[in-house]
């Protein structure tokens, strides 16, 4: 009897005991949450992905149509207008370039015509007695000489004339002359050597009496010559 009841005793304390084997193992599958299914897990990854394509969607139009109307707003049709007046503009230049060309043209060939007259004016034979007398005869056909008459120290050197062949032309406005030549031939290699055999010489004054040069590329003399004979 002792034996039974101990018996019963013990099975009403493991029937009635809260933390018995089986309590103990449900808290303990309670605690732990069920892992999620593979296939849970595959569909919240694609849920993740279409939201992300959308929303870089949206911000990519926004930002798209912001740049846009910018745009618009930078190009409006005002300044679409400005521009037609500057076209206007460079076709009036364009346009104006021909009559440009044509003033070039006819102020070459009124400097040619002055030139022709003061070639014409030119020629005939020249004297003057600065510092010793000179005598230029100047030809029509471009070609002269030129006389010098040395006083009597030069002479006991070179003679008392030096007498040089010459060539002759007119440029804007401007006489040129060079040496060819000269005798006695050691006074004019004196000459070429010390002097040169060019000068270039602006026509100051010429009428039919008097002719001045200015000498603007040297020391800015005047050279006045008297006219002795003419060729017309």
């Amino acid at each position: 009897m002792e034996h039974h009841s101990h018996n019963n005793a013990r099975a009403s304390f493991l029937h009635f005991t809260p933390f018995s084997g089986e309590s103990v193992f449900n808290m303990a599958d309670a605690q732990k949450p069920k892992p999620r299914s593979r296939t849970q897990t595959v569909i919240v990854s694609i849920l993740a992905s279409v939201l992300s394509f959308f929303a870089c969607y949206f911000a990519t139009v926004y930002v798209m149509n912001t740049l846009f109307e910018k745009e618009e707003e930078t190009l409006s049709p005002t300044d679409e207008v400005r521009f037609e007046p500057q076209d206007q503009t460079v076709v009036a230049t364009t346009a104006e370039q021909p009559e440009s060309i044509s003033v070039v043209e006819l102020k070459s060939e009124a400097e040619s015509n002055s030139d022709v007259e003061l070639k014409e004016k030119l020629q005939g034979t020249w004297t003057q007695n600065q510092e010793m007398k000179q005598t230029l005869v100047l030809e029509e056909d471009g070609t002269g000489t030129l006389t010098i008459e040395v006083n009597s120290l030069i002479a006991a050197v070179f003679g008392d004339r030096i007498v040089m062949q010459i060539n002759w032309s007119v440029e804007k406005g401007r006489a040129i002359f060079t040496s060819l030549s000269g005798e006695p031939e050691v006074a004019f290699n004196y000459i070429k050597e010390n002097y040169g055999t060019k000068r270039d010489q602006k026509i100051d004054t010429l009428d039919q009496d008097t002719l001045v040069l200015l000498d603007d590329q040297d020391n800015n003399s005047r050279s006045q010559w008297t006219r002795l004979t003419s060729i017309n």
